[in-house]
């Protein structure tokens, strides 16, 4: 198939000719549409829609949002933090923990690997709220931190429940000029996730606010506490919101290919 094909030429072709008659009309304009989606795909050097034919210098994948080829989002990465019953061995009046999660702040994003729009978050508990540190979690590598503490020993799920909303509160009211534990935030975290917790608050769930496959969620606490696990895996959508097509963006080439919203 070439590019100047059209669908009159594309149904005189004897394949395409039989495929009508044994599955109809539709399956040969999809087929043509996923040729024709291939073909920009592989193409290197096709001439962007909006830019002139003579200037042959922009091609599918440039910066200067031109793009007809593009990732975009397609569903929002959810992960669900569970409490262990109980609590009794994993988190005392010394302990703490982070839970850290991963986002997409829903600009366009023309850079290699989309290091621009891709944030990473610390959920840091700990239970002593009156320490003007973190308790030694790092913050290295970090773009926000968020902290939820207490001066009391958590031994069971109603004080985990006064934790998590904590938390939940902290993430919905934080500024973006925030300081917490000495670790100066530039972004509001409610612009990246939002927290919510069940009657029983013996779980809560972490939504990201932008649709986009990002990495998982984890924890560096012992299950004794408490584990994190994927409710609903992120995914992307590469040529447009089209449904055939989702696929996971943080894998190469897509995170070099322009993200747009």
């Amino acid at each position: 198939m070439k590019y100047t094909l059209s669908w009159q030429d594309f149904m005189r072709q004897p394949a395409n000719q039989i495929l009508k008659e044994s599955k109809g009309i539709h399956a040969c304009k999809q087929k043509f549409i996923q040729e024709q989606n291939k073909l920009m795909w592989m193409d290197p050097v096709m001439i962007t829609e909006n830019q002139s034919p003579a200037d042959a210098s922009h091609n599918s994948i440039n910066s200067d949002g031109g793009s007809s080829q593009f990732v975009t989002g397609n569903t929002a990465h959810v992960s669900t933090f569970t409490w262990a019953t109980g609590l009794t061995p994993g988190f005392t009046s010394s302990g703490q923990f982070g839970i850290t999660v991963n986002a997409i702040n829903g600009e366009s994003d023309f850079s290699k690997g989309h290091v621009n729009t891709r944030k990473k978050i610390l959920l840091a508990f700990t239970t002593s709220s009156y320490s003007p540190d973190l308790e030694g979690i790092s913050t290295a590598g970090y773009d926000i931190v968020v902290s939820a503490s207490s001066d009391l020993t958590v031994k069971d799920v109603n004080a985990s429940g006064s934790l998590a909303e904590a938390l939940k509160v902290a993430v919905a009211g934080q500024a973006a000029g925030a300081i917490v534990g000495g670790f100066t935030n530039t972004i509001a975290p409610s612009s990246l996730i939002s927290l919510a917790l069940p009657v029983s608050s013996a779980s809560f769930t972490i939504t990201n606010a932008t649709k986009a496959a990002v990495a998982n969620s984890t924890t560096d606490i012992a299950s004794t506490t408490g584990s994190i696990a994927v409710t609903t895996q992120g995914t992307d959508t590469f040529f447009g919101d089209v449904g055939g097509q989702v696929f996971d963006g943080i894998l190469k080439p897509y995170t070099d290919m322009p993200r747009k919203y």
